[in-house]
């Protein structure tokens, strides 16, 4: 199938447990939610973001230029945002299981 990812400038890509593909656009300042075997999006999220990381539970992490966005499972807009430390000129994301 192939996936019209116009405007989108990537690099962030991530699926969820249901097949839904997120993919970013740091510069266009989205992310487009694909279901699966769709090839339009069926929901855009703002702001747009660098790298992407979903959980088992269908949170996404997003990574912007100024830190990382929480949206929740179906949102289109971070519930809760964690900020780059000032002065760090590089910030990544990294998640593993609720303990």
């Amino acid at each position: 199938m192939k996936v019209d990812l116009t405007g989108l400038d990537g690099p962030g890509l991530a699926v969820d447990g249901a097949g839904n593909m997120y993919v970013s656009g740091a510069y266009a300042n989205v992310i487009a939610v694909f279901a699966p075997g769709s090839d339009t999006p069926m929901r855009m999220m703002t702001p747009g973001a660098e790298d992407l990381t979903v959980m088992p539970d269908g949170t996404l992490y997003a990574m912007t230029g100024a830190g990382v966005n929480e949206y929740r499972p179906g949102g289109s807009s971070p519930v809760n945002t964690i900020d780059e430390p000032a002065g760090n000129l590089g910030f990544g994301i990294a998640v593993g299981p609720a303990r």
